[in-house]
């Protein structure tokens, strides 16, 4: 899968406070959860502003070379050490200990941290975990007094520390004393791994985001910005670009969005079906722009539209919002009137002001319908429509909520298919076509005037 030019505005953030002086940042999360190419990525960013160290005293810097060689690679070996019992570590002299510390009984993990930083101005250690330093100490009070070293050196010798702790759970003692504790957090959805980033302390608040998503590409960890911005400016009806229409072929129609028509989808047969499954707790402004997009292409190439809308719809709203791209003489859109006694024969009869029309578009909102309807009726006119639209060479796109059974019953059936999953901060988008069956973050955004959709990909 080709990976995408990403923002890494969070690691450049937590890069500029960990070079502004001695801090501690405490990284915690279950095993496979991307801690320690947490750790190296923060490291290949450090190791332009000074010395750097990585301690395994978990890891197997064997099986890092074995099955990531990646992460290795930019990093001075010196400065990567396998630590197996970190109490034992030889200390060169006794007295070179007490030199520098003022008194005997440090731990020796101290000298070689003094030596790596004592010929640079900073220097940035991560050791990996703190957990195993915590079971070969004696006591909690000896893990405090270890930290309360680590602090110490860190000041005298401007050292800044990424320790690694291998639960998510709270911790009083070590948490104490962390400036920022970063944990990560994975979990499936509809078995594609997603990754999930959260400050959970602060204590400069330097840091822009208390959540963020994350992926690993090529081994290294890089976060998704997703920006929070309303989708549609004040001042997008003062914009000059023209929108960049994208032109069907004579068997495809393209949705207007990039990253689907061009990585995705890439065209969706004529006479076709594409289904929407998408998770209700997705706000509103996040889920418009993707449908905008595809009717105003629509539109712009003198297709007509109908829609199925959802029952508390604005249609003068939407209106007016495609008004601001498609000239009126071609905002030629169509809407369903829903009425108290709304029946199947209704919905039919609509249907039927258009069954001779070509290469139209329709959109069905199922979530609506289900107000009205049984399921069996509203798969009979779901097949009714799927067949108008085959015969006309037009493009019909269900939505369902990804609970609803008739989203179960018609994914199974249907030859186009994305899911939008809520992800806390974000959208994550599964995408099912007959040329690619692909996973990715999504971020919705303005592109000189006019809606476009980024999409990240998930490993």
């Amino acid at each position: 899968m080709e990976a995408v030019a990403i923002p890494s505005n969070f690691i450049e953030s937590l890069v500029g406070l960990l070079k502004g002086g001695p801090q501690l940042v405490l990284v915690k999360g279950e095993p496979g959860t991307g801690k320690t190419t947490f750790a190296f990525t923060l490291l290949k960013s450090l190791k332009l502003y000074g010395s750097i160290a990585y301690f395994a005293a978990r890891e197997e810097l064997r099986k890092i070379e074995l099955y990531a060689p990646e992460l290795l690679q930019e990093l001075p070996r010196e400065y990567i050490f396998q630590i197996k019992n970190p109490r034992y570590i030889s200390v060169v002299k006794k007295q070179d200990a007490i030199k520098y510390l003022g008194f005997e009984g440090k731990h020796p993990l101290m000298r070689i941290i003094f030596d790596i930083c004592d010929t640079s101005e900073r220097a940035f250690v991560v050791i990996d975990s703190i957990d195993a330093i915590r079971e070969e100490l004696e006591s909690d009070e000896s893990l405090t007094d270890f930290i309360k070293d680590l602090t110490e050196l860190g000041i005298l010798k401007n050292v800044s520390y990424i320790l690694v702790s291998e639960s998510s759970k709270v911790d009083t003692k070590l948490d104490y004393f962390a400036d920022v504790i970063i944990l990560l957090k994975r979990r499936y959805v509809q078995n594609r791994l997603v990754r999930e980033l959260q400050i959970v302390k602060n204590k400069f608040n330097p840091i822009f985001k208390s959540f963020l998503l994350f992926t690993i590409i090529n081994h290294r960890v890089i976060t998704v910005h997703l920006d929070k911005k309303r989708i549609f400016p004040s001042d997008i009806a003062t914009r000059k670009t023209a929108y960049p229409i994208k032109h069907f072929s004579h068997e495809l129609f393209f949705t207007g969005i990039n990253v689907l028509d061009n990585k995705i989808l890439s065209g969706i047969k004529k006479g076709s079906v594409l289904l929407f499954g998408i998770d209700t707790k997705i706000p509103l402004p996040y889920k418009t722009p993707i449908f905008l997009a595809i009717v105003i292409n629509f539109l712009l190439q003198n297709k007509s539209v109908y829609l199925v809308p959802p029952i508390a719809f604005n249609k003068k709203g939407f209106n007016d919002m495609l008004s601001l791209w498609v000239p009126k003489e071609k905002l030629n859109i169509t809407y369903f009137n829903y009425k108290k006694d709304v029946s199947l024969d209704d919905l039919i009869v609509w249907d039927k002001t258009h069954e001779n029309e070509r290469e139209y578009l329709k959109i069905v909102i199922l979530g609506a319908l289900e107000q009205f309807f049984n399921h069996n009726d509203i798969v009979i006119y779901v097949e009714h429509a799927v067949s108008l639209a085959h015969k006309n060479n037009s493009l019909l796109i269900i939505t369902a909520p990804l609970t609803s059974p008739l989203y179960e019953y018609f994914r199974h059936v249907v030859p186009y298919l994305i899911e939008l999953h809520c992800l806390g901060s974000g959208i994550g988008l599964i995408a099912r076509a007959p040329v690619s069956d692909v996973a990715y973050i999504l971020q919705l955004h303005m592109d000189n005037g006019y809606p476009q959709v980024d999409l990240y990909p998930v490993y």
